[in-house]
């Protein structure tokens, strides 16, 4: 019972930690995205 736990809470926190690590970089690449948008409407206008 206790192995089990373990390897639960385990899968839990690697899993969480990947999605975390995904949600940083998706939030860095859109930030990047969006100043690169910006940067072009600013030289247009």
């Amino acid at each position: 019972m206790w192995l089990e736990y373990i390897v639960l809470f385990s899968v839990a926190i690697m899993f969480f930690s990947i999605t975390v690590m995904l949600t940083v970089e998706t939030v860095h690449t859109t930030n990047s995205i969006s100043r690169k948008r910006n940067r072009k409407e600013n030289r247009r206008s």
